[in-house]
């Protein structure tokens, strides 16, 4: 059979690879024809040879004899075991390193190759592209790299090591192949790798089968992505096919083509060349649209969504689904299955009228329409031709430098332009950032939705940004909640509505269901409609999935990550990191399909996406049956492999931005998460838990900081004053380390016996508190008032005129700057029931209107979970 490159018959590839839509994977064969320093670079028989002759020191009678017994990674190992590793890895270096490539390496580089992978240690294709004044993305740390934010930048991962960062390593011994393919942490590298074999067209040009190890990656991406790699997408291109080798490709779906990497090339920008000629083009690397454009800086451009759907597809839709707690899909939207309700009327007219940059928050808890309302506004906004529609792809980290091309985007262009953030607190920063960048005159709208929490611990990163906020916790108006009914009557979906007549009934109905659910949109709505029996069938079904091992691991790490809120749950970093005590991730998914936000098992295909539990209540019934039902160590068990995981693979200690990588680490750090959401209250067991990660986080300051504040709650002050240190001299410019040192000497003080000694060490947590008070935050508001009132419980020292004035100014001052924060709010009421215990409210003056707010202030509510910090 004819196994040669073929126009016809291989016209897929082909065309794939015109469209920059194939990867590449390079072995040693591809080096074949460089040089260094004028001769030929080694071959894999060269190299043996070299060994043989120059480290192991062997005349030619025993080179034969090894030759014929042992194959290169064997030889590599006696090399190793007579001359010690490092001193190998160093003679590798100075053998692979400087090539100069030769003119078919440059013809690569006409090809807009999505990704390259390569087995290579060598430096042939990073001077390659060099010479022809292209960059590459090179990932050859074991730890993810920041992005490189440009077009055109292809991403290069090096498997096996590079000359050019040998203090990693390199993979040419049999005991370095073992190490590596025993290794349980895969590393950055390796895991693009499993997700292109299955995701991606990838063409592999000049290594050996036994090279590439594709037993491992099915054994250990197939568990997620199916036990088979998928049909006419990985092509095996070499100089020789052997029947066998054919025979056994087949078998595993892969295409073998007959070419050296040379002739390969040679007939591949034939094609194009042959191909571009009759569409009138000229190039091979085209003009990058804007679309592309903005992904490679973390955007997607969202462009008339109607087109998605036929106007029968939309005219029938059913939103069942999305009335029952589902996550709005396109077509919902589309098909006008929600309902706009007054606050995003308001914020549609606010964008209208936008002429310079502002930006919007929707706050609020989940199931309160947060996510929907961004999609509406999306949606109209994508077929109005007058905007960009921005949204960000939550699988691409931001970074200052993001911040500056987007802007550098922006100034460019004539049309206004808005940009969505779902769950994007975190990006407070980065939308900073893009403020300072961009021209006055430009209209940007910013769009974020955020949990309060959330946004309270982030909200500093906002000084003096133009913004409106929108509540999405407020009670629903009794017209939103007539709008609500009349669309269920509309879509013929009122449920248990229908045993009411008039309207008027219906809405009332609602409302009482408004507010027993605690005003949670979903569930006012489920209520409404499906009754009560609705979470008791929620409930069962919880308890019936987490009967199996499997099904029980991925709904508790789902429940983390929703009962922090910053992130969704990423479907590929779960298998990466469970991956050992998953079988088969698609069929956990299938049997617990009624508990996730997506509803069509078609989703979760290729795992590339991210998702959370169908609404909070699903979450609640998790936590209840985990906090029942669970030991507390394995929780801490389950998230210390997340943070393991994460130290290992990703770099969380820069300074530069936040992401899903540095938030997910914060949040598994925060103590607070452990003894609120699962009531995990002993205190060796959360001393044993910081203990353990002690080795892997020593250079981030975020860990050293949590681990105190875990140490000042259990009265460890001694430990936690030299985890503060320790923070400090990492990061002595973090606002949140200084603040947390004000709080261990106010802290500390109250333990003091001695008045005089405790009031000079609250002195200094004060000078820390007053110095932070011009930041915009409202902790330390909080925390130098709630330290003086514990120092007066203390010691009954005499409250002077003067410090109370100018305590309660501070409270009033801050309440008007943040919008009557909750915790304000609080602290406010505690600080007015201080003095009206001690009889000093004569020291003070409240209106009419402050006592009436101060009677509506509940502080039994659990005021701490709003900071977070």
């Amino acid at each position: 059979m004819e196994k040669k490159l073929c126009f016809e018959k291989h016209k897929s590839l082909l065309k794939k690879i015109q469209n920059g839509d194939v990867s590449l994977m390079t072995g040693a064969g591809f080096s074949i024809g460089a040089t260094i320093k004028n001769e030929d670079m080694l071959s894999t028989n060269a190299l043996i040879d070299k060994i043989l002759n120059e480290i192991l020191e062997l005349d030619e009678e025993n080179s034969e004899r090894i030759k014929k017994r042992k194959n290169l990674k064997q030889i590599c190992q006696l090399a190793i075991d007579k001359i010690t590793e490092n001193e190998f890895n160093n003679k590798l270096t100075r053998w692979f390193s400087n090539c100069t490539p030769t003119t078919f390496h440059k013809d690569y580089t006409t090809v807009n190759w999505k990704e390259i992978f390569t087995l290579n240690i060598d430096d042939v294709l990073e001077n390659t592209y060099k010479d022809c004044d292209i960059e590459l993305q090179i990932y050859n740390t074991k730890k993810q790299p920041q992005k490189i934010v440009a077009d055109n930048i292809t991403p290069y991962y090096k498997l096996h090591g590079d000359v050019r960062n040998k203090s990693e390593g390199f993979v040419f011994s049999d005991k370095q192949y073992l190490t590596k393919l025993i290794d349980p942490k895969d590393s950055y590298n390796f895991l693009k790798l499993g997700e292109a074999l299955y995701m991606d067209t990838i063409c592999i040009i000049g290594t050996k089968l036994d090279e590439i190890d594709l037993d491992i990656y099915v054994e250990r991406f197939g568990k997620g992505m199916g036990s088979e790699l998928p049909i006419e997408k990985i092509y095996y291109i070499s100089r020789t096919i052997y029947p066998e080798d054919e025979l056994e490709l087949s078998k595993r779906n892969i295409v073998c083509i007959e070419e050296t990497a040379e002739s390969f090339i040679k007939k591949v920008l034939e094609f194009i060349s042959l191909n571009e000629k009759k569409e009138n083009k000229f190039k091979i690397v085209k003009k990058v649209p804007i679309e592309k454009t903005l992904e490679n800086i973390g955007f997607k451009l969202e462009n008339n969504l109607k087109k998605r759907y036929t106007n029968e597809q939309i005219a029938t839709h059913k939103p069942i689904n999305f009335y029952t707690g589902f996550e709005a899909k396109w077509i919902d939207i589309i098909s006008q299955a929600d309902v706009i309700l007054t606050n995003t009327e308001d914020l549609k007219k606010e964008i209208n009228t936008n002429s310079n940059f502002n930006l919007y928050l929707l706050l609020g808890k989940s199931g309160n329409g947060k996510t929907t309302s961004l999609k509406r506004l999306i949606y109209d906004y994508s077929i109005n031709n007058d905007y960009y529609v921005l949204v960000h792809d939550e699988n691409v980290q931001l970074y200052d430098n993001n911040a500056e091309k987007l802007a550098e985007f922006i100034n460019k262009n004539d049309k206004k332009v808005i940009i969505f953030f779902d769950n994007g607190s975190w990006a407070f920063n980065f939308t900073s950032r893009l403020y300072d960048y961009l021209l006055e005159e430009k209209s940007v709208s910013v769009v974020i939705s955020s949990r309060i929490p959330e946004y309270y611990r982030e909200m500093r990163n906002l000084l003096n940004i133009p913004q409106v906020i929108y509540n999405f916790d407020q009670l629903i108006s009794k017209n939103d909640a007539g709008k609500i009914v009349l669309k269920l009557e509309e879509k013929g979906y009122l449920g248990k509505l229908i045993d009411f007549k008039t309207l008027d009934e219906r809405v009332n109905y609602f409302l009482k269901n408004s507010k027993n659910s605690k005003f949670d949109l979903f569930s006012s709505l489920i209520k409404s409609t499906s009754g009560r029996g609705f979470y008791n069938s929620i409930n069962l079904k919880v308890i019936e999935k987490m009967q199996d091992k499997e099904n029980a691991l991925f709904l508790i790490v789902l429940s983390i990550f929703d009962s922090f809120g910053s992130y969704h749950l990423p479907l590929n970093l779960y298998l990466n990191i469970f991956k050992n005590k998953i079988t088969n991730l698609h069929k956990t998914i299938t049997e617990c399909s009624d508990l996730l936000n997506h509803n069509n098992i078609h989703d979760y295909k290729n795992l590339n996406i991210n998702i959370r539990p169908r609404g909070s209540f699903v979450t609640k019934s998790i936590l209840n049956y985990v906090k029942k039902h669970f030991e507390q160590k394995e929780i801490f068990n389950i998230t210390k492999e997340i943070l393991v995981y994460i130290s290992l693979n990703y770099d969380v200690n820069f300074n530069k931005g936040k992401n899903l990588y540095t938030e997910v680490t914060h949040t598994l750090l925060v103590s607070k998460l452990y003894y609120k959401y699962f009531e995990i209250k002993d205190k060796k067991l959360s001393d044993n838990f910081y203990y353990s990660l002690s080795s892997y986080f020593n250079a981030n300051s975020d860990f050293w900081l949590q681990y105190a504040r875990m140490e000042m709650k259990l009265k460890d002050f001694d430990s936690a004053k030299i985890h503060l240190e320790q923070a400090s001299t990492l990061n002595p410019s973090s606002y949140k380390i200084q603040h947390t040192i004000g709080q261990w000497h106010m802290f500390y003080a109250i333990r003091i016996s001695d008045y005089n000694l405790a009031k000079e060490e609250f002195e200094k947590g004060e000078k820390i508190m007053i110095a932070q008070l011009p930041i915009n935050d409202a902790y330390p508001v909080h925390s130098y008032i709630d330290g003086f009132m514990q120092l007066h419980k203390r010691f009954n020292f005499d409250l002077d005129s003067k410090k109370i004035k100018y305590l309660y100014s501070i409270i009033m001052d801050s309440l008007k700057r943040f919008n009557n924060h909750a915790l304000l709010l609080i602290i406010w009421k505690k600080f007015y029931k201080f003095l009206e215990r001690n009889k000093k409210l004569y020291m003070i003056k409240t209106s009419l209107e402050d006592k009436k707010i101060l009677d509506s202030i509940d502080i039994t509510k659990d005021a701490e979970e709003q900071y977070l910090i």
